[in-house]
């Protein structure tokens, strides 16, 4: 299982245990490593700087999430590593792509490399 997925099963997991164990999610929002931990899962600190758990179950209050904006030329290097098919400009390509999906659907968590925001909808 590639990165992406793994850390989107992961977040399924968060929110879902969230939503069925109100003493978790009051973990997850406290202490997000903790809870993810809890579930099984470790968090690689020199990709995740922090962790950002909101709790969007009030109907009455609109949440946005604006993800990071990778949208910037590639250097002849990460050109040549797309054109190969590996490196991290191809990572930060579906990374976006990821994101765009995730933001497209409503109530979903949202992962972006430098934070990781956990949106319990």
């Amino acid at each position: 299982m590639n990165n992406a997925n793994l850390h989107l099963q992961m977040v399924q997991e968060l929110v879902s245990r969230s939503w069925k164990d109100l003493q978790f999610k009051k973990e997850a929002i406290a202490n997000p490593a903790t809870a993810i931990e809890k579930l099984g899962y470790e968090l690689n600190p020199a990709a995740v700087s922090s962790i950002i758990v909101v709790d969007q179950t009030d109907p009455s209050t609109i949440f946005f999430n604006i993800p990071r904006n990778i949208d910037k030329e590639l250097s002849e290097q990460q050109l040549d590593t797309v054109v190969g098919g590996v490196g991290n400009a191809c990572h930060d390509i579906a990374q976006w792509a990821t994101n765009m999906v995730q933001d497209a659907v409503e109530n979903v968590a949202v992962f972006t490399w430098n934070n990781l925001h956990l949106l319990i909808a």
